[in-house]
């Protein structure tokens, strides 16, 4: 098999983990559109694990979304990850928002972890 070594989705720089998620210059753009509630230079400039730590774990409300940056940002992740997937399988013919997915499951998460809160079990055990 002939497989290039680049990322699939710039073209301009080798394909890792890290890179499809987060340094990709579209990635990078995906991410901008949101605003996250760190600098740039925090957000972009640290290793994958320590991101993904943080930013897993950082529960700022996003003021536009009214979501927990803690919801958004996992399920963006994973959007972004699908995409890339979908992209080098053949998958994708066109252009997704992304940014409409990622806040529409986001927003579908946010819902049910509240209504999961307040429901009341009705089984006997």
């Amino acid at each position: 098999m002939n497989i290039s070594p680049l990322c699939p989705v710039c073209n301009a720089a080798p394909e890792t983990i890290i890179h499809a998620v987060k340094d990709c210059l579209k990635a990078q753009f995906f991410w901008n559109s949101f605003s996250p509630p760190c600098s740039a230079a925090s957000f972009f400039g640290t290793q994958l694990m320590v991101w993904l730590r943080i930013n897993c774990k950082l529960m700022r409300q996003c003021d536009v979304y009214e979501l927990d940056w803690a919801i958004i940002f996992p399920i963006a992740v994973w959007v972004l990850w699908l995409n890339k997937n979908s992209i080098v399988f053949g998958k994708s013919s066109t252009p997704k928002d992304l940014k409409a997915e990622t806040l529409a499951k986001a927003a579908e998460m946010a819902y049910l972890g509240i209504a999961e809160k307040h429901r009341k079990s009705k089984i006997r055990i």
